[in-house]
C-alpha cells in the first residue's frame, strides 16, 4: 500500500498544475499531503492492515479496518474533487486545452475506476479485480495527450529528472565516501575533528556542485537530449541575425532557415501583410501558390486567438463556439488551410496587428508538433515581429523619401 496511498494527494497536485489554480488553492493541497503522509506512516502499523484472510481464489487478501476505511472514504473524496475540477476546466476551456483535458479525464476515470475495485475484496465482497486489465487504457490516452496535444514538455521534463538525478547520485557517493574517511581518519564519522574539517569540505563540495552542473548540463544537452541543444542554438543564431537590419527577403531566409534545421518541415513559407493582403515573401514546398489565403479572415482570428493555429484546434473551437458568425470564419480559415494542405500557421503581430503568418506543412519524421516545438516558433515569431516591423518603417521612411524627390522634380 506505500506506493497507492499517496495517489489521491499527487492526482490533485497533478489537477492543479493542469487547470492552473495551484497558487489559488496551494493551503488545500498541503493539507492533502499532510493527512494522506498520516497514513503513510500508520501503514507501518497493524491499525492500517491488521490481517490477511483468503478470498476467491486469492490465499493472502488484506482486510479492511477503521483507519483503511477512512483512508479510502477521503481516496473517494479527493479523486472526486480532482475530476470535479478537471470537469469544470474543460466546460470553460477551448482549442488544444479542451482537448488535452478530454483525455486526462477519460483516462483517468477508467483508471480509477477499475484499480478502484481493487478494495471491493477488502470487505469479503467476493468480486476480483479483473478490471485491472483495462487501466493501462489511462497510459496509452496521456501518452496520446502528451504526443498529439502537447500536454507536457516531456524531452525537457526528462532532461531535468536525469539532470537531477545524476546530482543526487553524485552527493549520496560523495557523502558516504567522506563517512568512509571520517571513519579511517577520525575513527568515528561523528567526531569533532570531523565537525571542523566540514567546515572547509562544505564550501568545497558547493563549488564543484556548481561548477560541475554547467558542465554536466552542457553534456546532456549534447549527447543525449541533442534535439533541445539544436533548438537552443538554432534561436540565438536567428535572435542575433534577426536583431540587425533586414529586407523582407532576408528575414524570410532566417525564418526558414530556422524551422529547416529544427522542425524538420518540407513545406515553409513565409508571407507579409502588403496593405492589401499576404504576399508571399519566401517558400519552400507547398505545390500550391498559397494566394488564396485571406489576410482579413487571419487577421480577425488573430484578434480573438492566440498565435498559432492548428488543424485539431480549429476543428475544436469550431465545435465548441455557439456564435454563428465567428464559427463561419473559423469554417472559412479552416477551408483555405485544408486546401492549401497546412498543418500549422504561426501569426507575426505587433500590438495587435497582424504583420504575416509563417505557414507549415507536415513533419517529415516525428509525426506531430511536440511542445519545444511550438515554443522555438512563438520565440521565432516574436523575434521577427521586431525585425518584420522595423523593415516597415524603412520602406515607408523610402516610399516618403521618393515621393520628395519626385514631387520637386
Amino acid at each position: 500500500m506505500v506506493f497507492t496511498i499517496m495517489i489521491p494527494a499527487a492526482y490533485l497536485h497533478f489537477v492543479l498544475a493542469l487547470t492552473e489554480t495551484l497558487e489559488k488553492r496551494k493551503k488545500l493541497l498541503i493539507s492533502v499531503y499532510l493527512l494522506f503522509y498520516f497514513f503513510l506512516l500508520v501503514d507501518a502499523t497493524p491499525f492500517f492492515i491488521r490481517d490477511v484472510e483468503p478470498v476467491m481464489n486469492f490465499n493472502y487478501w488484506p482486510m479492511a479496518t477503521p483507519i483503511m476505511s477512512a483512508w479510502l472514504f477521503f481516496f473517494v473524496v479527493c479523486v472526486s474533487y480532482s475530476a470535479f475540477l478537471l470537469f469544470k476546466k474543460y466546460k470553460t476551456s477551448s482549442g488544444v486545452t479542451k482537448l488535452q483535458l478530454k483525455y486526462v479525464s477519460i483516462g483517468t476515470i477508467i483508471a480509477f475506476i477499475c484499480g478502484s475495485l481493487n478494495f471491493v475484496p477488502w470487505y469479503k465482497i467476493p468480486l476480483p479485480p479483473i478490471a485491472n486489465a483495462f487501466v493501462p487504457i489511462y497510459v496509452i490516452l496521456m501518452g496520446y495527450a502528451i504526443t498529439r496535444y502537447r500536454l507536457m514538455d516531456i524531452k525537457a521534463l526528462t532532461r531535468n529528472i536525469t539532470f537531477y538525478f545524476i546530482i543526487s547520485v553524485f552527493a549520496y557517493v560523495f557523502f558516504y565516501l567522506l563517512i568512509y574517511i571520517y571513519k579511517i581518519v577520525f575513527g568515528d564519522p561523528l567526531a569533532k575533528g570531523g565537525y571542523v574539517l566540514g567546515l572547509f569540505i562544505a564550501p568545497i563540495f558547493a563549488v564543484i556542485i556548481y561548477n560541475s552542473s554547467k558542465s554536466l548540463s552542457d553534456f546532456l544537452n549534447k549527447h543525449i537530449f541533442y534535439s533541445l541543444y539544436i533548438y537552443e542554438q538554432a534561436i540565438k543564431k536567428a535572435q542575433v541575425e534577426l536583431s540587425h537590419y533586414a529586407g523582407f527577403n532576408h528575414i524570410a531566409d532566417i525564418i526558414i532557415d530556422t524551422i529547416k534545421a529544427t522542425l524538420q518541415a518540407d513545406d515553409i513559407a513565409v508571407l507579409l501583410y502588403n496593405r492589401v493582403d499576404f504576399e508571399v515573401i519566401k517558400k519552400i514546398g507547398f505545390d500550391k501558390s498559397l494566394s488564396s489565403l485571406d489576410y482579413n479572415l487571419f487577421s480577425e482570428y488573430f484578434r480573438k486567438e492566440q498565435g498559432i493555429i492548428t488543424r485539431e484546434e480549429l476543428e475544436q473551437n469550431i465545435e465548441d463556439t455557439k456564435n454563428t458568425d465567428y464559427k463561419k470564419l473559423l469554417h472559412s480559415i479552416e477551408n483555405q488551410i485544408y486546401k492549401n494542405n497546412i498543418s500549422l500557421c504561426i501569426s507575426i503581430k505587433n500590438n495587435g496587428n497582424l504583420l504575416g503568418i509563417i505557414v507549415l506543412g507536415a513533419k517529415i519524421y516525428e509525426g506531430s508538433y511536440s511542445k519545444e516545438d511550438f515554443e522555438l516558433l512563438e520565440t521565432l515569431s516574436g523575434y521577427a515581429k521586431t525585425s518584420v516591423n522595423n523593415a516597415l518603417i524603412y520602406k515607408k521612411l523610402e516610399e516618403k523619401m521618393a515621393n520628395k524627390k519626385f514631387s520637386a522634380a
